[in-house]
């Protein structure tokens, strides 16, 4: 069995910010609707082996940001 991780790279995904769902024309009616599903989506993808980069634009709610990291389920 391999110890290598799969990587995966994502970025902008302004966690909180409203104004992204307009602005980047997402497919979500809220915030808290584009998590849930950004969380579901990344966990069908990653496993506990692999390694997700998140490069810029998280968020700036540092609660809301630790919320999100904790429920995927990669390292981060």
């Amino acid at each position: 069995m391999s110890n290598l991780k799969k990587i995966f790279f994502t970025s902008d995904l302004h966690l909180h910010h409203e104004n992204a769902i307009n602005f980047d024309k997402r497919p979500w009616m809220n915030t808290r609707s584009m998590r849930r599903d950004m969380i579901k989506r990344f966990n069908a993808t990653v496993t506990d082996n692999s390694l997700l980069y998140i490069l810029g634009d998280i968020g700036t709610n540092q609660q809301i940001v630790r919320e999100f990291f904790s429920k995927i389920r990669c390292d981060i």
